[in-house]
C-alpha cells in the first residue's frame, strides 16, 4: 500500500503532541477493554506516564473517552481510573428532539 504525499505531510506537520493523541486514541479503539493509564502508557512503549495521561484527560474532558471505574493497581496497590473509548454523541442534533 502507498501512502499519499499529502497524506505523507500532513503526518510530517502533526506536533509530538497530536501524534501522541492520535497513538492513544488508537490504543483505545483497538482495546475491548477499559484501560488505565499505566496500560496505556506501556502498550504506547513510554517509561513515564506523563506521556499519556495529560491527553487521556484532554479527551476525556473532549468527550471522546469515557471513565468506566477504578480498579486497584497491581504495581501502586492505589485506586486507578479505567477509561473505554466512548464517544459523547448527541442527543438533539436538530434542536427540535427525536420525534422518531
Amino acid at each position: 500500500m502507498t501512502i499519499h504525499t499529502n497524506s505523507f505531510l500532513a503526518h510530517r506537520q502533526l506536533s509530538n503532541k497530536q501524534r501522541r493523541r492520535l497513538l492513544i486514541l488508537s490504543i483505545y479503539k483497538n482495546s475491548n477493554t477499559p484501560l488505565t493509564d499505566r496500560e496505556v502508557a506501556i502498550r504506547a512503549g513510554f517509561k513515564d506516564m506523563n506521556k499519556v495521561r495529560p491527553r487521556i484527560t484532554e479527551m476525556k474532558e473532549e468527550g471522546i473517552l469515557s471513565e468506566h471505574g477504578k480498579i486497584k493497581s497491581p504495581v501502586t496497590k492505589r485506586l486507578v481510573r479505567c477509561v473505554v473509548y466512548a464517544p459523547v454523541i448527541p442527543t438533539d442534533l436538530f434542536g427540535g428532539g427525536f420525534n422518531g
